[in-house]
């Protein structure tokens, strides 16, 4: 299974991140103020601080979505000493980023009361940040699928599947999936050695490109199996048979509807055959 490339960095996602940034902008222009809103807002120059702290913010984001891509790719040992060193870097980024800022308006961080006051917002901003990024990439993927506002990785015929595995899309042979189940308007396939992919696809297009190779077989409206996975075949009721095979070290028992009962015997008696 080779890599191909992170999630998708989407339209979507940035148009997100840009409105997280102008309103955490605004906060901290607005923070320790005794003015009104509208009278600020028609401060000289109110505007050209806005724009700078939107794109402080935005670089910020940024960031740390990257270090949170970086992160989900290594042993999940390395996990905390990466998140621990990329938070320094981080704070020290933000630090460097902000006595520019305040250099560029005339002012020295000097003198300031920097770690009195926007040291303790922008640990916050951070932390907020990084646990957005785990909110966006466990849920956000899945719903922008679920909207049609993101184009799932397209099948090509005699091609390697394209898979998420781990949030990241992955090529993945047809051979090495033993087991792909439905879950709502996705699926859910697991590799021999019990990998865990999430395919963006129904079942009835993933088992179109699967038939090609003749290996694996859609035994029930959500469920298609590797012949070499199966392990053990049984009647079940009402003419219907049983499936059994091997997932993370248990017997998993998978039903064969009535109507493919018929052709799943005959196609699997000519797999062993082979």
């Amino acid at each position: 299974m080779n890599e191909l490339k992170e999630r998708p960095y989407s339209l979507f996602e940035a148009m997100v991140q840009l409105l997280l940034a102008s309103l955490s902008a605004f906060f901290v222009l607005l923070i320790n103020e005794t003015e009104p809103l509208l009278s600020l807002l028609q401060l000289p120059g109110f505007g050209r601080l806005w724009i700078k702290n939107v794109l402080m913010n935005w670089m910020l984001i940024a960031l740390v979505r990257h270090l949170r891509r970086y992160q989900i790719r290594q042993e999940l040992r390395k996990q905390g000493l990466i998140l621990f060193t990329g938070g320094i870097l981080l704070l020290l980024y933000a630090y460097a980023q902000s006595s520019l800022y305040f250099y560029s308006e005339g002012v020295s961080i000097q003198d300031i009361p920097y770690f009195n006051t926007l040291f303790p917002l922008t640990l916050i901003f951070l932390t907020f940040l990084y646990f957005y990024q785990i909110i966006w990439d466990t849920f956000a993927y899945q719903t922008l699928y679920h909207f049609n506002l993101l184009k799932p990785p397209s099948f090509q015929p005699n091609q390697p599947l394209q898979v998420f595995y781990n949030r990241k899309l992955v090529h993945i042979k047809s051979a090495e999936l033993k087991l792909c189940q439905r879950q709502d308007r996705m699926v859910i396939a697991y590799s021999f050695e019990d990998k865990k992919h999430t395919i963006y696809h129904s079942i009835k297009s993933l088992d179109a490109i699967l038939q090609q190779d003749c290996d694996h077989f859609l035994i029930n409206e959500g469920t298609i199996v590797h012949w070499e996975a199966i392990e053990e075949l049984e009647k079940g009721p009402s003419r219907t048979g049983l499936v059994y095979i091997q997932l993370n070290g248990q017997s998993l028992q998978l039903s064969v509807s009535q109507g493919r009962k018929r052709d799943f015997d005959v196609w699997y008696r000519s797999k062993q055959r082979t």
